[in-house]
């Protein structure tokens, strides 16, 4: 096996991988009903999402234990995405209050 194609399977990978996560941050908002017109996904909205779709897929209720699993796995996707995106700014502004000055 040759250099190049260790490179071509690496990226394969890669590129399979970062797929898969962004088809599930997808499912995970279609699992939990959360629409393009809920443009702001907050955690109180999330929680309400989570609670509702918990509840009525209880299995005391005739629910399915494994609808149940598949909203709690969906709920810690968009939980892990939030937290991402909250991060994202605070290392930004970090990065930008380490630079140096400009000039005199």
């Amino acid at each position: 096996m040759t250099d190049e194609d260790c490179r071509s399977i690496k990226q394969n990978y890669w590129d399979l991988s970062s797929f898969t996560v962004f088809n599930f941050f997808q499912e995970a908002k279609q699992i939990l009903n959360l629409t393009s017109a809920e443009a702001k996904l907050t955690p109180e909205l999330l929680q309400e999402k989570f609670d509702h779709l918990f509840k009525v897929n209880d299995k005391a209720v005739g629910g399915s234990f494994y609808l149940q699993s598949k909203v709690v796995r969906a709920k810690e996707r968009l939980e892990e995405e939030m937290k991402s995106l909250e991060a994202a700014p605070k290392k930004n502004q970090r990065a930008s209050d380490n630079a140096a000055p400009p000039p005199p």
